[in-house]
């Protein structure tokens, strides 16, 4: 483990990444989120001992023309995904001017709508 470890990290080093570039206006985004196991803990032993946490979350607001990462928030993995929509549209506008908000089940919520509707006068998403 240790060995693919090393190798993700050198290449991702090399990387030239850069988030919340201007990629346009009138921009469409696309939101959701993803975990990333950051211990190997097996079955039993979370069974065992009762731990829960083993993950980080990444939550990505990404435009869907040009395939490029706007904003980006790493948090643990008991934050729900809906509380980070308002600061993942607010990252990508302080570049960009965002039309429209795609984004799953997991980030519906009233206050979420309320933003979205205010915002973007945009009721269904």
């Amino acid at each position: 483990m240790r060995q693919y470890y090393s190798t993700i990290n050198r290449r991702v080093h090399k990387l030239d990444i850069e988030i919340n570039q201007h990629v346009g206006n009138e921009i469409v985004i696309a939101l959701d989120s993803t975990g990333i196991k950051v211990a190997n803990r097996g079955k039993w032993v979370r069974h065992k001992w009762h731990v829960i946490r083993g993950y980080l979350k990444i939550h990505v607001a990404v435009d869907i023309k040009k395939k490029r990462i706007l904003s980006l928030e790493v948090t643990s993995e008991e934050v729900d995904d809906g509380k980070i929509l308002t600061k993942l549209i607010d990252i990508t506008s302080e570049n960009n001017k965002v039309k429209r908000v795609l984004a799953d089940g997991m980030y519906d919520s009233i206050n979420n709508l309320k933003v979205l509707i205010f915002r973007y006068n945009q009721p269904n998403w």
